[in-house]
Protein backbone atom coordinates (compact mmCIF):
# COMPACT_ATOMS: atom_id res chain seq x y z
CA UNK A 1 0.00 0.00 0.00
CA UNK A 2 3.10 1.99 0.75
CA UNK A 3 3.23 2.55 -3.05
CA UNK A 4 0.00 3.06 -4.35
CA UNK A 5 -1.40 6.33 -5.06
CA UNK A 6 -3.62 8.15 -3.27
CA UNK A 7 -6.18 8.14 -6.55
CA UNK A 8 -5.34 4.34 -6.74
CA UNK A 9 -6.55 3.75 -3.57
CA UNK A 10 -9.84 5.75 -3.43
CA UNK A 11 -10.72 4.00 -6.69
CA UNK A 12 -10.35 1.12 -5.07
CA UNK A 13 -12.58 1.67 -2.20
CA UNK A 14 -15.02 3.99 -4.38
CA UNK A 15 -15.33 0.13 -6.29
CA UNK A 16 -15.80 -1.96 -2.87
CA UNK A 17 -18.50 0.99 -2.15
CA UNK A 18 -20.38 0.84 -5.73
CA UNK A 19 -20.04 -3.09 -5.37
CA UNK A 20 -21.93 -3.09 -2.16
CA UNK A 21 -24.34 -1.18 -3.45
CA UNK A 22 -24.82 -2.92 -6.98
CA UNK A 23 -24.36 -6.20 -5.90
CA UNK A 24 -26.93 -5.91 -2.35
CA UNK A 25 -29.71 -8.99 -3.09
CA UNK A 26 -26.33 -11.48 -3.62
CA UNK A 27 -24.63 -10.34 -0.19
CA UNK A 28 -28.41 -10.21 1.68
CA UNK A 29 -28.90 -13.73 0.49
CA UNK A 30 -25.33 -14.69 1.17
CA UNK A 31 -25.92 -13.11 4.70
CA UNK A 32 -29.20 -14.12 5.20
CA UNK A 33 -28.01 -18.15 4.79
CA UNK A 34 -24.29 -17.42 7.00
CA UNK A 35 -27.60 -16.01 9.45
CA UNK A 36 -29.35 -18.38 9.59
CA UNK A 37 -26.81 -21.89 10.05
CA UNK A 38 -25.36 -19.53 12.68
CA UNK A 39 -28.92 -19.64 14.71
CA UNK A 40 -28.53 -23.19 13.71
CA UNK A 41 -25.59 -23.38 15.59
CA UNK A 42 -26.81 -21.38 18.83
CA UNK A 43 -25.18 -18.43 18.27
CA UNK A 44 -26.22 -16.05 21.17
CA UNK A 45 -28.57 -13.03 19.85
CA UNK A 46 -25.98 -10.10 20.64
CA UNK A 47 -23.84 -12.01 17.90
CA UNK A 48 -26.66 -12.65 15.61
CA UNK A 49 -27.84 -9.14 15.32
CA UNK A 50 -24.09 -7.83 14.56
CA UNK A 51 -23.70 -10.68 11.96
CA UNK A 52 -27.33 -9.48 10.34
CA UNK A 53 -27.09 -7.33 7.29
CA UNK A 54 -29.76 -5.49 5.67
CA UNK A 55 -30.45 -2.55 3.37
CA UNK A 56 -30.16 -0.23 5.44
CA UNK A 57 -26.97 -1.72 7.19
CA UNK A 58 -25.28 -2.48 3.95
CA UNK A 59 -26.17 1.23 2.46
CA UNK A 60 -24.28 2.49 5.98
CA UNK A 61 -20.97 0.46 5.30
CA UNK A 62 -21.23 1.36 1.70
CA UNK A 63 -21.47 4.75 2.69
CA UNK A 64 -18.73 4.59 5.77
CA UNK A 65 -16.14 3.03 3.04
CA UNK A 66 -16.74 6.24 0.73
CA UNK A 67 -15.94 8.38 4.08
CA UNK A 68 -12.49 6.37 4.35
CA UNK A 69 -11.89 7.75 0.53
CA UNK A 70 -12.26 11.14 1.30
CA UNK A 71 -10.30 11.37 4.33
CA UNK A 72 -6.94 13.01 3.06
CA UNK A 73 -3.91 9.94 2.52
CA UNK A 74 -1.59 10.63 5.41
CA UNK A 75 0.86 7.72 3.81
CA UNK A 76 4.41 9.16 3.40
CA UNK A 77 3.93 12.35 5.55
CA UNK A 78 6.64 13.51 7.22
CA UNK A 79 6.30 15.18 10.53
CA UNK A 80 7.89 15.80 13.51
CA UNK A 81 11.47 16.72 12.07
CA UNK A 82 13.71 18.11 14.68
CA UNK A 83 18.15 18.54 14.07
CA UNK A 84 19.70 16.50 17.07
CA UNK A 85 22.78 18.11 18.64
CA UNK A 86 25.29 15.61 16.80
CA UNK A 87 23.37 17.44 13.20
CA UNK A 88 21.39 14.35 12.46
CA UNK A 89 18.21 15.30 10.90
CA UNK A 90 15.44 12.75 12.06
CA UNK A 91 11.43 12.63 11.56
CA UNK A 92 8.63 10.54 11.29
CA UNK A 93 7.13 9.45 8.43
CA UNK A 94 3.95 7.86 8.12
CA UNK A 95 3.10 4.51 6.86
CA UNK A 96 0.89 1.31 6.36
CA UNK A 97 0.26 -0.87 9.22
CA UNK A 98 -2.59 -2.83 8.13
CA UNK A 99 -4.87 -3.73 5.34
CA UNK A 100 -8.40 -3.58 3.67
CA UNK A 101 -9.60 -6.84 2.29
CA UNK A 102 -7.66 -9.78 1.78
Amino acid sequence: MATVSADAKNGALNNIAEALTAREEEILAANRADYEESQRAGLPEKVLDRLLLNHDRLSAIAGDVLSVAALPDPVGETFDMRTLPNGLIVGKTRVPLGVIGA
